[in-house]
């Protein structure tokens, strides 16, 4: 799934990633009104994401991955020290269990200033590895 429009955060605060574009899932398992992907069997999940923005400033920011909309302690990728009018990305990649029915999503946590991801580069991958 991929970004169809830019997304932009003015200022401290938290967003979700809205991924609203899907590439490819026959299977119908990732929602673009929601931004989740719902896992349809327990099991292992690989999950990757590419991030490309422009910032304002170089305040801090994280990219968070979320499993029912609570943030998994240790899968987030801090962003800071950038400051650029040209996009520059960030990826992260993991494997996390997943029971079925279970959501996946990122959001963007924003400490100051403003951060605009860009459509043409921010997608995100999520494939069924093993039970």
């Amino acid at each position: 799934v991929r970004f169809c429009a830019n997304q932009t955060i003015t200022g401290a605060g938290t967003a979700t990633l809205q991924f609203n574009t899907v590439t490819y899932d026959p299977n119908g398992n990732f929602n673009t009104g929601t931004f989740l992907y719902t896992a349809p069997v327990t099991g292992y999940y690989f999950v990757a994401v590419n991030v490309s923005a422009t910032y304002s400033n170089n305040n801090l920011r994280t990219l968070q991955l979320l499993r029912n909309g609570a943030t998994v302690t240790g899968y987030s990728e801090n962003m800071s020290g950038i400051t650029s009018t040209r996009a520059s990305g960030k990826s992260f990649t993991t494997i996390i269990d997943l029971t079925a029915g279970q959501t996946l999503g990122f959001q963007m946590v924003n400490a100051g200033g403003n951060v605009t991801m860009q459509a043409n580069n921010t997608n995100m991958v999520i494939h069924f590895m093993s039970i």
